[in-house]
């Protein structure tokens, strides 16, 4: 049984493609299982050499093709279904019936694109296929208890028609309870939960990098991609109030290029206490500095997180950090559940997210001592080896 992990999405560090993959590639050795890691084609090649893997796949989770607004949810499904299934003939000549093949990303179009894929390969030589949500398609509408959406879900339901047609051994998997049950009601068909394919090495344990930098104490910090749904409309705001409130706290933040910091500094101006890193960091300075952070400020936007996951809540968890968080969220319902432990904001308002943090940092030390013993827990439920786990136990009773 070989091991097929296609990886689209990782073209450089700054989302959790990296750290997942690097994850993936721990467990397997651990497990000596034969592997072999396909990335997208323009994949950074120092990442292409370090994850040991092929360049291949000519799109990423989410491309869009928007010459006519009209057209373009059919004009993306089709062309990027039939793009995945090209890409993947690439793997035709090497699977047998015994590979397992994850899709560590997947929409309804790479389901789609399999369907087309599988239909160009004996039947008895057609693999495995494992698909991960991560996310709900953003055009549905979400309730607002999160227990029912509503948009169209028939391009789900005709992708997983097309694919029932040529293979009865694919496997769907989602990351959140909420997701699952969203997803079944589109494919009709069941949904299993993931445990997130998570790792969460000591920064000692990774290797170095000649341009790691040695971090100050700063105990309150945003890292991560600097982006809308992830908040970037209010953060600067925010951290102006906290430091304002809080003057003798430090503030962390993480941007991806000069532009983005450049308007931070616009802004806000120069606050004192503010540490700002521009750019991407080695998967090693990444984990020493959540090592040494107290409490993360997660203020993603609470409709793109109604139902999906988030990789750094679970590294922070993982890491024994404080949160604060959106309400009404997976990341809200860990916390609810015991699972870590910080505090959630109600509305996505600079006054409201500050004053959660705030909050935050004056319950620090029982916080802390609640999220200390909540993290062994976390690292052993909601990892990749438990999620492999899941898979092999799905196959194998297929």
């Amino acid at each position: 049984m070989r091991i097929f992990l296609l990886q689209h999405g990782l073209k450089d560090r700054h989302t959790h493609f990296y750290g997942e993959t690097l994850g993936w590639i721990d467990a397997l050795n651990r497990r000596q299982r034969d592997f072999k890691i396909y990335v997208h084609a323009e994949a950074e090649p120092d990442i292409v050499q370090e994850c040991g893997a092929t360049p291949l796949f000519s799109f990423a989770p989410g491309a869009r093709t928007i010459a006519d607004p009209v057209t373009d949810q059919i004009d993306s499904f089709l062309r990027y279904s039939r793009l995945f299934a090209r890409d993947c003939a690439v793997l035709s000549d090497a699977v047998n019936a015994t590979d397992i093949l994850i899709v560590a990303f997947a929409t309804e179009r790479e389901l789609f694109g399999a369907a087309q894929w599988l239909a160009t390969i004996p039947e008895a030589r057609r693999p495995h296929l494992v698909f991960h949500f991560v996310t709900p398609d953003f055009r549905w509408a979400v309730n607002e208890d999160r227990s029912a959406i509503k948009g169209d879900v028939g391009y789900y339901r005709f992708a997983a028609n097309q694919l029932s047609e040529v293979s009865d051994r694919f496997h769907l998997f989602a990351g959140t309870d909420r997701l699952c049950r969203a997803l079944q009601g589109a494919f009709d068909r069941p949904v299993s939960l993931a445990p997130l394919p998570m790792a969460y090495p000591a920064s000692v344990d990774l290797p170095a990098h000649p341009d790691d930098p040695a971090w100050e104490p700063t105990p309150v910090g945003f890292v991560g991609e600097y982006r809308q749904e992830k908040g970037g409309a209010v953060l600067p705001d925010v951290i102006a109030r906290f430091r304002a409130a809080r003057p003798d706290r430090r503030f962390f933040l993480q941007v991806q290029n000069a532009t983005q910091a450049a308007a931070v500094s616009e802004r806000i101006g120069h606050l004192d206490g503010l540490d700002i890193h521009t750019g991407q960091l080695s998967h090693r300075a990444y984990v020493s500095r959540l090592e040494t952070l107290e409490i993360l400020l997660l203020p993603y936007m609470p409709g793109r997180y109604a139902l999906r996951s988030s990789g750094i809540f679970a590294e922070a968890v993982a890491h024994g950090l404080v949160t604060v968080v959106p309400d009404k969220t997976w990341m809200a319902d860990q916390l609810a559940a015991g699972r870590g432990a910080g505090v959630t904001f109600k509305d996505h308002t600079a006054e409201s997210i500050a004053a959660a943090l705030v909050a935050a940092n004056d319950t620090r030390a029982v916080l802390q001592a609640e999220a200390a013993t909540r993290r062994d827990a976390w690292r052993a439920a909601e990892c990749v080896d438990a999620f492999f786990d899941r898979i092999i136990e799905r196959v194998e009773t297929a």
